[in-house]
């Protein structure tokens, strides 16, 4: 489902992500007994996204890392 007022031509890349990180963490996030539960589950998953996952998209690099060396190569 997309919350775009256009669907995923929006912002297709958020979309992308969107789609990817509900449906792989589906099982998790069901298991979710509370709200509060649910928020900590998807906080540390965004946590593992963004320090731990490689992506094919920044060279098969962490997010976090790429950002890094980004920010590197401008100073």
């Amino acid at each position: 489902m997309s919350y775009a007022l256009r669907g995923a031509r929006d912002n297709p890349d958020m979309e992308s992500w969107n789609g990817r990180f509900k449906g792989e963490n589906e099982d998790l996030f069901a298991a979710a007994g509370t709200l509060e539960e649910l928020e900590i589950i998807v906080g540390r998953r965004i946590k593992y996204y963004t320090d731990r996952r490689r992506h094919s998209s920044p060279g098969n690099q962490v997010p976090r890392d790429y950002v890094r060396r980004l920010l590197a190569e401008e100073e």
